[in-house]
């Protein structure tokens, strides 16, 4: 079933000083199995914009004042599809595929440590293909991780392996490297669930598999947690999109083009996004990330239409 819905995305930044300068990448959504944008609105215009892996980025810079805020107003038209059956023989991206180092690989926030590689190889003894060892992988994480926010220190080598918690990139980011560790192709991507008859939105999240039929569907391991049983959150999130969501960045560790110069501060940012950045590069964008050059007030509202 498809839909075309209205979103609207809006930000302001307050300056608490007299002279400031603001930094800030926005991600514009793009393209992808069960999305197409038909628009996208952005006001004020960015200064430039870049590509990186498979996301678009917008870049702001600013002045700030006290009587003059930075205040950015964006829609987005698009056209969303739930999740097609797949078909019955679905097989797996293998070394052959596009991108396969790139999304098998080991990578900051995505640590294939030797404890991830071996907790892996324990949870699959015994499967016979793919689609068995992602169940499986799913499975042990939507049964043995707990949801806690806010993060203390995001990463997979940072989780107590035994008793891992986090919050829905966290989830995301296990059954990612878990996947990995065995030469399954899986990434996380960030965006938006959106619930139609509510006419909600909300932040989120989650995980994808590629296969070699029906290209990268979604795997939502937190989603799933949420469930009764775990056949129910199987039947909902294993492989399967039973919501309209919306994708707005694709994978971590996104290049921040230009760098944060030394004397701006990411602080403001990272308190208020809960996510991790470095002068270089941000974990991922939700759909933004920002630097300033003295303390900032922040706010953001999303809606649909």
């Amino acid at each position: 079933m498809k839909k075309t819905i209205d979103i609207n995305y809006k930000l302001k930044i307050t300056s608490g000083s007299t002279q400031n300068n603001l930094m800030l990448w926005l991600s514009k959504p793009i393209n992808v199995s069960g999305q197409v944008m038909e628009s996208f609105q952005v006001n004020p215009e960015p200064k430039n914009s870049y590509r990186y892996r498979d996301n678009v980025v917008l870049f702001f810079d600013e002045t700030l004042t006290k009587t003059k805020p930075f205040v950015l107003e964006t829609r987005w038209r698009v056209h969303l599809s739930k999740q097609e059956a797949l078909p019955k023989k679905t097989s797996f991206g293998d070394s052959g595929i596009q991108d396969y180092e790139t999304y098998t690989k080991s990578e900051q926030y995505l640590e294939v440590t030797n404890e991830i590689t071996s907790l892996t190889e324990t949870v699959v003894e015994g499967t016979k293909n793919n689609i068995e060892k992602i169940l499986k992988i799913f499975n042990y994480v939507v049964v043995n991780f707990t949801y806690e926010y806010p993060v203390q220190k995001r990463g997979v080598k940072n989780l107590n392996l035994k008793a891992p918690r986090g919050d829905c990139a966290e989830y995301s980011s296990l059954f990612v490297a878990m996947c990995r560790s065995i030469g399954i192709m899986a990434r996380n991507v960030t965006g938006f669930v959106i619930f139609d008859k509510e006419k909600s939105i909300v932040e989120h999240g989650w995980s994808q598999v590629y296969t070699n039929e029906a290209g990268w569907v979604d795997v939502d391991t937190q989603y799933a947690a949420l469930e009764n049983s775990i056949e129910t959150g199987i039947k909902k999130y294993f492989l399967n999109r039973i919501e309209y969501r919306l994708i707005t960045c694709i994978g971590f560790n996104i290049l921040l083009e230009p760098n944060v110069p030394d004397n701006y501060s990411i602080e403001d940012c990272t308190n208020k996004l809960s996510l991790e950045m470095k002068k270089s590069v941000v974990q991922t964008l939700q759909p933004i990330a920002f630097a300033v050059l003295s303390k900032v007030s922040f706010n953001d509202s999303i809606s649909v239409q």
